[in-house]
Formats: structure tokens, sequence, C-alpha cells
């Protein structure tokens, strides 16, 4: 791993330049770059979506910060500054998420942008670059995996956030030259946040309804997350109760006895799951009831449009009769007279 990348000399201090510091900005351009050019296609302005992307970006990174240091307060506790050390990894993304939906929705309401459009525009972008930020975070050790002797494990050395963690709680000896083999599960995330990018590509022309993207990538995003946490091995993690499952566990080739539930990531998602479908029963119920109507309306003013050009044709099959009439009476007058 590269948690480094390379040091610049500035006034005599050294500057790191971090990999997960690269990978942000990468991800950052990556998703407004995306979230311009879907949005408009669809006719949105460009300008405007730029002021969102910047407002929503704000929010994800202060949110998922905010919410990290809430659940790990003790780290912070003694080190209060260290809460401004995003460099150095430690996000929890649907802090974020919370905190952008609500600037975004500001935003949007202040600019008057179609809601759900807009959002939908945002998504694919958030996708891409949630996927690139997970790349950072395996760049630095930081949201590691529990222990794994598989061929694909990631052992992590002393610089890496993992190394440091294990050290501190006393899981890893300070003499080790890397960590144990662990389950490169930002990676996992990753990939799966490559594949939802993809997906809502895909969707993107055929989508039913304004919301089908963004509820879509709720929804995937929120399995994935399940999944992956059950992967988790940082120390910092948040959990409502802890449950262990060694026969799960063990099918997942994970220690016996880590804890598989309840992490708050998961409760989260639990949650979002059924909420994201009753959204979609909702504006998928709309949208058709709305489509019904603009049919039954359609056909009523054709209705009405074949009516009326039958009338009129009567008229003027009515005025052509009565104008022949009148032609022949008068010349039959005209042959009278003579």
């Amino acid at each position: 791993m590269f948690p480094k990348l390379a040091d610049f000399h500035l006034l005599g201090h050294d500057i790191p330049l971090g990999s997960y510091g690269v990978m942000a900005a990468l991800g950052f351009i990556a998703a407004v770059w995306t979230m311009r050019r879907v949005g408009t296609r669809w006719g949105l302005d460009g300008d405007d979506i730029l002021d969102l992307a910047f407002w929503t970006v704000v929010g994800a990174m202060v949110g998922s910060r905010l919410a990290y240091v809430l659940i790990n307060w003790q780290e912070f506790a003694h080190a209060p500054m260290r809460v401004f050390a995003i460099w150095q990894g430690g996000l929890v993304f649907y802090g974020g998420l919370i905190l952008a939906l609500i600037l975004g929705a500001i935003v949007i309401r202040f600019k008057g942008m179609p809601g759900w459009r807009t959002a939908d525009a945002m998504a694919p972008g958030a996708a891409l670059g949630h996927a690139l930020g997970r790349i950072g975070c395996f760049s630095v050790g930081c949201c590691f995996g529990k222990p794994t002797t598989a061929g694909i494990a990631a052992h992590f050395g002393p610089s890496s956030i993992a190394y440091q963690q294990q050290v501190a709680a006393s899981r890893l000896s300070p003499l080790a030259t890397s960590t144990v083999g662990l389950h490169p599960v930002q990676l996992y995330e990753s990939a799966g946040e490559a594949i939802i990018f993809l997906t809502l590509l895909a969707l993107a022309r055929r989508k039913r309804f304004d919301g089908a993207l963004i509820l879509t990538y709720v929804l995937f995003y929120s399995v994935l997350r399940f999944i992956t946490e059950m992967f988790r091995g940082d120390q910092t993690r948040g959990y409502l109760t802890r449950m262990d499952t060694p026969t799960i566990n063990r099918l997942l080739g994970l220690p016996p006895h880590a804890a598989t539930f309840l992490s708050t990531s998961q409760f989260v998602s639990l949650l979002l799951v059924p909420a994201t479908l009753a959204t979609w029963w909702y504006l998928d119920r709309r949208h058709r009831i709305r489509t019904n109507q603009f049919q039954r309306d359609l056909g009523q003013s054709r209705t009405l449009e074949t009516s009326a050009r039958r009338g009129s044709e009567k008229k003027e099959k009515k005025t052509e009769h009565k104008s022949l009439s009148k032609t022949v009476t008068n010349n039959l007058d005209s042959k009278s007279e003579t």
C-alpha cells in the first residue's frame, strides 16, 4: 500500500502528497464531470449542477467526518485538532449521505431545479466518486477488513492506519513488519460501486420515472454496504449490538467469533431498503396514474378534434350544396326570363 505518494519541499517544510487525498480529488472530479454530463443531457443547467455538486460534496465530507467523530469520540477527546485531519482517513459514508441530501435539497429548492430528475443526474457520479474514494481508503489502510488466510488477503505496513490501530489494540506486535492478512474490503466495496455505476448508466436511457436512478443507487448501495460490513475489521466500528455467527463466518472465511451483525451502517441499511422500496412504489404508481390520465386526456382531445373536423366537413358540404342550389336556381330563372 502507498499512503504517501511523494514529498514536496516548500519553505523548509516537507508537504506530503497522500494517496487518499489524490483519490478523493479524482473521485470528486469524476463525480462532478459525470453529474454535469448526465444532467445537461436531461435539460438541466450545467452551472446549476456545478453549484449543487459543490455543496453536496461539502455536505458529504463534513457529514461523513462528523459521523465518524461522533461514533469514535474517545479517539479525539485528548486531541481535538485531529478532527480536521481527514487525509488520515476516518469517514462514515452514511453520515455524508444524510448531510449531502439535506444541502442538496436546499440548493435544488433555492434554484428551482426539478428535484427527482436532478437527484437522478447525481446518482451515477456519486457511485463513481465513491468507487475511487474507496481505493484511497485501501491505499492508507483505513476501513480495513477482518483477518483471512485467503490468497486475496492484503498486508498493510507500519505507516498504514490498519497497522497502527492493531498495534494500539494490542492485536499486533510493534515489531511486526506488516499486519496479518486482512480482507481487502475497501476493494470489495469499490468494485461493487463500479458495478452500480455501470448499472445506473445502463438504466439512465430507459428509466420509467424521475427518481428511479437515485432510488436504485440507494437500494443497491444499502445491500452492498450491509454485506461488506460483515468483512469490516477496523476497531472503530460502531455496533448497536454484537452478534457472532460462527456458521456464516466459516462460510465467508471470517474468524469464528468475529462480530458479523449489527453495525450502525447495517442498521441504516435495514432502514433504507424498505423506505426506498416504498418510495419506488409511490413514484411508480404516481407515474402510471399520470400516464393513464394523459392518455385519457389525449384520447378525449383526439375525439373532440375528430368531431369538430367532421362537423366542419358537414358544414362545408352543406354550404357547397346551398351554393350549388342557388346557382342552379339562378340559371333557371335566367332561362325563364329569356
